[in-house]
């Protein structure tokens, strides 16, 4: 039984491990959304695209950004099916790096409003058109600084911000950064006001930025600005806040250093900060990480509203992740905000222990992130580019989607926006260099019957597989049939052998009784020798009966060779009371060793002969011991009428074919018996069944 528990175990457990496989493999059923693309498209350098629903109707207009023949920055805005809403041209060049424009409703009449940043000759200017729909085109454009650059070469990148009332005064700036690579300025913050066309700018720093966010730091109404910044060291010139370091940099609302700017270890490095609100009050947490060879360790850092660190931890990383920190949108909780450390997403507490780990493998490379509503359920997912692929995420990094993707340019211009359609699904669409993306991403109608599907999976595997062992156990029962009916058919053609060996024995002893003219005894012995070849032929088919039934055998064989030999032998059969007098023993076994100790070993003793059985045993195993105390095997040969052999050789294929029969392990050994004087004394048969 056990072992066809065992058999059946295998199938389960093949079944269980294609199953995980099927799991971590074929996501279909095990990820709550997913990404295809639906079209891919090649466009020309400098040409970019960018979908936006503006007038809020639920169907998305498109955007295209790209240099005509005179080498113009040309502006076309169309419905989705190519019919034409607006097209005006714009002086000067796009910035090399970041966005290529920024959308709001400015004016808050329900049309989203265009703000794009150009280069034009030295100068940098920032451009708002109001109202796309109006011809002609409502554009004001504002200068915003000069530009210093370094061999011709600008890599300024335009990092988009949001509107904020920093000078109180009922009317909301545009505050937004611009940070040149290779040139040394400008790398500063701005604020617009379109009204005026005053312009408002952060002190001269050469700390490199990579990304700016408003929070009420001091709450007293107005928005402070949180700069994240990186330590490229691209410049050895003095200037104040070089970036040969990094720092971490407060604005206030005038554009001032809220407090004096902190500085970080070497370069290269990046400062990332995040705002969070704990029991009423205000904290900036900062994550400083070393980016170089160097033994220097990364930082995390809180900070209180007046910037005094009031915890810091420090610890080394081996791998480097392309995002170090994120917030969760609108949430400003301190759990809401993500640590990525590794291959893993950590959320901290106020003493900076890491906790609430997610294995989520953020692709590092050219990276990019930004934020949509992709499936217009109110909360915006996560865009990351990098690594050749681009994934998605809700704002907790717990779900996610992604696919593999191609660009052509070391360092690409990225944008990612929705197009929406009304009535049906919004699609994702994303532009890296000149290679686009029109993606799919949905729930997967699938997911929530992965708890039904794959436990079908593996109870369908389970039973295929269950069955075709019980196919296979059917092929190989047949085979074992086949293979025990032929050894049962030798062993019956060996027994067949062994009945009339007895046979020509008993005859040849009743001969001999008539031949000494002892008709009385001759008769007795043949009466009785009729009831035991009575029982020799009953059941001819069998090969096989109990103990019990052979011992009974024996017995009677016993009485009538003693009436033969009028008493010249005694006999014992001693049997144990654990003995299994009904476990199978080949038939007639025993008893030929018996006729053999008679015919041979007391037969021409001189004396009193004496023959014992013993039987000793259990369930497991049965011993069977036949003795006489005959004149040995050896004196047999001197008589006419000793043993040729052919009765042993019958035995030992007997015992052989009983063995491949049943299953059994059978065997007999006999043993010459020598007194003191080294006599023969008899004979000794072991028999051995288990």
């Amino acid at each position: 039984m056990k072992k066809y528990r065992f058999v059946y175990i295998i199938p389960v457990i093949l079944s269980l491990a294609i199953t995980i496989g099927l799991v971590r493999l074929v996501p279909v059923l095990s990820t709550k959304y997913m990404m295809e693309v639906v079209r891919t498209e090649r466009l020309t350098e400098d040409d970019y695209r960018h979908y936006v629903d503006l007038d809020g109707d639920g169907t998305s207009e498109r955007i295209s950004l790209y240099y005509n023949a005179a080498g113009n920055l040309a502006v076309s805005v169309n419905e989705t099916d190519n019919r034409s809403i607006n097209q005006f041209n714009l002086p000067g060049r796009l910035l090399t790096l970041g966005p290529a424009l920024d959308m709001h409703d400015v004016n808050s009449d329900g049309i989203l409003d265009m703000l794009i940043c150009t280069e034009n000759n030295d100068s940098l200017f920032l451009t708002l058109i109001d109202d796309l729909y109006a011809r002609p085109t409502r554009k004001k454009e504002v200068f915003i600084d000069r530009l210093n650059r370094m061999n011709d070469h600008g890599d300024y990148q335009f990092l988009p911000g949001k509107w904020s009332d920093l000078s109180r005064d009922g009317v909301s700036e545009y505050v937004f950064a611009v940070s040149g690579g290779h040139a040394l300025q400008p790398r500063c913050v701005y604020a617009v006001d379109f009204r005026s066309a005053k312009v408002l700018r952060s002190p001269e720093s050469g700390a490199a930025l990579i990304g700016l966010g408003l929070f009420d730091l001091d709450g007293d109404g107005g928005d402070e600005i949180l700069l994240n910044t990186f330590a490229p060291e691209n410049f050895k010139t003095p200037v104040p806040y070089s970036d040969s370091v990094s720092w971490i940099m407060v604005l206030d609302g005038s554009l001032h250093f809220y407090k004096p700017p902190i500085e970080m270890n070497p370069a290269p490095s990046r400062v990332y900060l995040e705002p969070f609100v704990l029991d009423d009050s205000n904290y900036v947490l900062a994550y400083y990480k070393y980016l170089g060879n160097e033994n220097y360790p990364s930082v995390l850092c809180i900070y209180d509203d007046a910037l005094t660190p009031v915890r810091e931890r420090q610890f080394f990383e081996s791998e480097n992740s392309p995002f170090m920190i994120w917030s969760v949108p609108g949430r400003l909780h301190i759990n809401d905000i993500k640590i990525f450390k590794g291959s893993r997403v950590y959320t901290v507490d106020f003493d900076l222990y890491f906790a609430d780990s997610i294995d989520q493998i953020i692709q590092s490379g050219n990276s990019y992130k930004n934020c949509l509503d992709l499936d217009l359920d109110g909360e915006e997912e996560v865009i990351c580019v990098g690594g050749f692929r681009i994934a998605v995420f809700n704002a907790d990094f717990v779900e996610s989607a992604g696919i593999s993707v191609e660009w052509d340019t070391r360092r690409p211009k990225i944008l990612t926006s929705v197009i929406e359609t009304k009535g049906m699904d919004p699609l994702l669409f994303a532009q890296i260099g000149t290679y686009t993306y029109t993606l799919d991403y949905s729930r997967n109608g699938w997911y929530r019957y992965r708890l039904l599907v794959y436990p079908s999976i593996f109870m369908g595997l389970s039973l295929l597989f269950c069955l075709m062992v019980v196919l296979q156990q059917r092929i190989i029962e047949r085979k074992y049939e086949k293979d025990r009916l032929i050894s049962r058919l030798q062993l019956q053609a060996i027994r067949n052998q062994l009945d009339p060996h007895f046979t020509f024995n008993a005859l040849n002893a009743v001969g001999s009784l008539i031949y000494k003219e002892k008709k009385e005894l001759a008769y007795d012995y043949l009466k009785g020798l009729t009831d035991l070849l009575r029982l020799v032929s009953s059941n001819p088919s069998e090969v096989t009966w109990t103990l019990e039934e052979e011992l009974g055998f024996i017995r009677k064989y016993l009485e009538i060779e003693k009436l033969r030999f009028r008493d010249k032998f005694s006999y014992l059969i001693d049997a144990t009371a654990e003995c299994q007098y009904h476990c199978q023993v080949p038939k007639l076994s025993i008893l030929t060793f018996v006729e053999n100790a008679i015919k041979h070993g007391l037969r021409h003793k001189q004396g009193a002969g004496r023959l014992e059985i013993r039987i000793t045993g259990n369930k497991k195993k049965l011993m069977v011991q036949v003795e006489d105390n005959g004149i040995g095997r050896a004196a047999t040969t001197e008589y006419p009428d000793g043993s040729a052999g052919n009765g042993l050789d019958m035995m030992k294929r007997y015992f052989k074919q009983f063995n491949q029969v049943t299953g059994r392990k059978s065997r007999f050994v006999i043993r010459d018996l020598y007194d003191e004087q080294q006599m023969a004394c008899g004979t000794l048969i072991e028999i051995t069944i288990q």
